[in-house]
C-alpha cells in the first residue's frame, strides 16, 4: 500500500501541509476551487471520482475526510499488489 503524505497531497492540489492535514482529519471542508484541484490531481483514472468527492463533501467534513483517506491517502497502489 502506498501512503500519500500531507506534503505530497499539498503539492498536488496547491495547499500547504497544514491544510492537507485539516482536510484529512475532518477539521475543514475544501473550497470549491480546492475540490476541483483535488479532482484534477487524483480523479483522472476514475470518471466517478468527481461526483463522489462532491457527494462526500456535501455530507460534511468527517465524510469528506473518510473519502480522502480511502481514495487518496491510504489507497492501495495496484502496481504494488502481489499476485496470489
Amino acid at each position: 500500500m502506498t501512503h500519500i503524505t500531507n506534503e505530497d497531497f499539498g503539492l498536488n492540489v496547491g495547499c500547504d501541509p497544514t491544510m492537507a492535514s485539516r482536510l484529512r482529519n475532518g477539521q475543514r471542508l475544501p473550497s470549491r476551487e480546492r475540490l476541483e484541484q483535488i479532482v484534477r490531481a487524483y480523479g483522472s483514472h476514475d470518471p466517478t471520482f468527481g461526483s463522489r468527492a462532491l457527494e462526500a463533501s456535501s455530507r460534511g467534513p468527517e465524510s469528506f475526510a473518510e473519502f480522502l483517506r480511502v481514495e487518496i491517502f491510504e489507497k492501495e497502489d495496484p502496481s504494488t499488489k502481489s499476485e496470489s
